[in-house]
């Protein structure tokens, strides 16, 4: 039985759920086999970087599974090792105008690695549809597994705040749509709690708009579960996601979710969340008013949210992964 080495990012990239998350998914494989971490040395994405990372992988023996959790898909491209490649979204590909830098995307962060690997997981329908259209021949090799809830979340029953509703959004990027909350949640009685870096432009928004308002980043994902313990709803009205982690670690503390209803989010949330349209700042803010007002509404969402994210529980999602591993071992 082959030891498993899941390869993280530079830790200095910035970065905390992937690393959060496959610490999870590592913890339950380990009643199955061995298994270790290994930081890539260099960060960014810098030919030099990337070569210098390339060589250090080349370093470990060869008998030994390799699990990319995300992010650093070149890794792949080292000669002659058994590599599982977990690819989160295809959102990097569409962030560059750029033709050169697109192609360059496209090949060192799809097209090789997702040829070279002996297994590509990805964590959604729309995230493998995605990858199908930019590598057409990589769907014999694509398994889906859903990203498991963190195992520190438990069910946590809280009074909703009926003097000011606390609303929890976690990210700042474009995707995450935080504009237009701002601008749906301002006429409103609420505090909107933003976990990411602010922009000015965010910044001049948030005072403009006179919304109550907290802001928290680079902070422990301890941090976090206490984010969303006191927390009455999670906002996810994302513009693009290739899962939609808060939807379901939101169900499991018990709070009301409010999300897209797009791919892969309608999927991932089930009956268990609200839904309004991420361009619509008055659907965002029709939403709102009736959690605020309809109790009965509210509590239904809990209970089918809390239905709904048992088939992402961290046991489950381990043995889809060790099923992966096993066939490697006599591969």
């Amino acid at each position: 039985m082959l030891k498993v080495n899941y390869i993280f990012r530079n830790p200095d990239n910035g970065g905390f759920s992937i690393e959060e998350l496959f610490s999870n998914i590592s913890s339950s494989i380990r009643s199955y086999r061995k298994v270790s971490t290994i930081e890539l040395p260099y960060k960014g994405a810098a030919l030099g970087s990337i070569l210098k990372n390339l060589r250090y992988i080349s370093g470990y023996k060869r008998n030994q599974i390799f699990h990319i959790t995300g992010d650093v898909h070149y890794v792949a491209l080292v000669p002659f090792r058994k590599f599982v490649l977990t690819i989160h979204d295809c959102h990097m590909f569409n962030n560059y105008s750029n033709l050169l830098k697109k192609v360059l995307i496209k090949y060192v962060w799809f097209y090789l690695p997702v040829t070279t690997a002996s297994v590509v997981t990805v964590i959604s329908e729309h995230t493998k549809k995605d990858l199908i259209r930019l590598v057409p021949w990589a769907r014999r090799k694509i398994v889906v597994v859903p990203n498991p809830v963190n195992s520190l979340l438990e069910r946590q029953p809280k009074n909703w705040s009926t003097d000011r509703v606390r609303i929890l959004h976690l990210g700042t990027k474009k995707n995450k749509n935080l504009e237009n909350t701002i601008r749906a949640l301002a006429p409103l009685r609420c505090t909107l709690v933003i976990v990411g870096r602010l922009s000015e432009e965010h910044r001049v928004l948030l005072e403009k708009s006179g919304i109550n308002y907290e802001n928290y980043s680079n902070i422990p994902y301890s941090k976090i579960k206490d984010l969303y313990e006191t927390s009455d709803v999670v906002n996810f009205v994302s513009l693009y996601e290739g899962f939609g982690m808060p939807i379901i670690e939101a169900q499991q503390v018990g709070r009301v979710v409010v999300t897209s209803p797009i791919s892969p989010m309608k999927e991932v949330a089930g009956s268990g969340a609200a839904f309004a349209e991420p361009n619509d700042i008055e659907d965002i803010r029709k939403t709102y008013v009736r959690l605020i007002q309809d109790s009965k509404w509210r509590n239904s969402l809990i209970e089918n949210g809390f239905i709904n994210v048992q088939k992402y529980q961290l046991e489950a999602v381990g043995k889809e992964y060790e099923k992966i591993y096993a066939k490697l071992d006599v591969a």
